[in-house]
């Protein structure tokens, strides 16, 4: 189990604490990495919300998009889709050389990349695509909003080699009344076999303060409008490891590395750290 505490993005450095530090190396489908937790609460929200209204917003949004916007190159070979409920989306990624390690096995830094990409992959199809920036509903347009990422966990069984196809399932839902939720199933299309699973939970920046801010109505209505009417969890209910908290860090921490500065490489297209670093950064205590 491990506790992370960064700086804000300006910032620009990221002090990582660890306890209980029992992570190995080889072999790897043992990891688990866990930052943060989620509410148990996820289908109060949808009480308040009539599907009159949701089908309305998400109406009015897809009638707002662009008519004549072409699909690029790049997402016409995508080999990702949304299902019929128009609210899932699966997302097919073959296994490179250079996303291996020495076990010749994915790193967990690969899992999280192909995660963060099938959600704005997700995102995009709905034509929500921003020139040179990670896409977003036009009310976050309006008021420079961005996501960001607060929690995730993560659970892989099994990691895919080299030349493996792994198909992630991804859909989102509400936390509470602050924050989004996105969960990810993670399989072996070879074998159709259950290899992670994830759930993250995302907060709204301001693109121009960096600090986070409370999700007005109209966002928050469209929002709502793609996700699912019924919850549904990433992780079995009766087996959920991601609603453990994690305990409070006693100091000094038993492993502990501070002063860790980003490189510029580090930062992305919202110009700060991307959390897949931090991640690479707590493997590495």
């Amino acid at each position: 189990m491990f506790s992370m505490n960064s700086t804000s993005p300006s910032g620009l450095t990221t002090s990582l604490k660890c306890q209980s530090y029992t992570m190995t190396r080889k072999p790897q489908p043992s990891l688990r990495v866990m930052c943060g937790s989620q509410n148990g609460s996820t289908t109060a929200y949808r009480a308040s919300v009539p599907d009159a209204k949701r089908r309305e917003t998400k109406k009015a949004l897809v009638a707002e998009r662009d008519p004549t916007r072409v699909l690029t190159l790049g997402e016409r070979m995508r080999f990702g889709r949304l299902l019929k409920d128009r609210f899932t989306y699966k997302e097919s990624f073959v296994i490179r050389s250079f996303e291996v390690g020495s076990n010749k096995a994915a790193t967990m830094e690969t899992m999280l990349n192909l995660i963060l990409e099938t959600s704005y992959n997700h995102a995009q199809s709905w034509g929500w695509a921003n020139e040179g920036e990670f896409p977003t509903l036009p009310s976050m347009d309006k008021y420079r909003l961005s996501w960001a990422n607060y929690q995730m966990h993560v659970e892989m069984n099994k990691y895919p080699g080299w030349g493996d196809v792994v198909e992630i399932e991804h859909w989102c839902e509400a936390e509470g009344k602050i924050a989004g939720r996105f969960d990810y199933i993670i399989k072996l299309l070879s074998t159709n076999e259950v290899i992670g699973r994830a759930t993250s939970k995302w907060v709204m920046i301001n693109k121009d303060t960096y600090k986070p801010q409370k999700i007005s109505k109209q966002v928050w209505d469209q929002y709502l409008a793609f996700c699912p009417k019924f919850s549904r969890l990433a992780f079995p209910e009766g087996n959920d490891k991601s609603l453990t908290k994690i305990p409070k860090l006693n100091e000094p921490a038993e492993y502990s590395q501070l002063g860790l500065v980003p490189r510029r490489p580090d930062l992305n297209m919202n110009g700060h750290v991307n959390s897949v670093t931090c991640f690479s950064f707590l493997l590495e205590v």
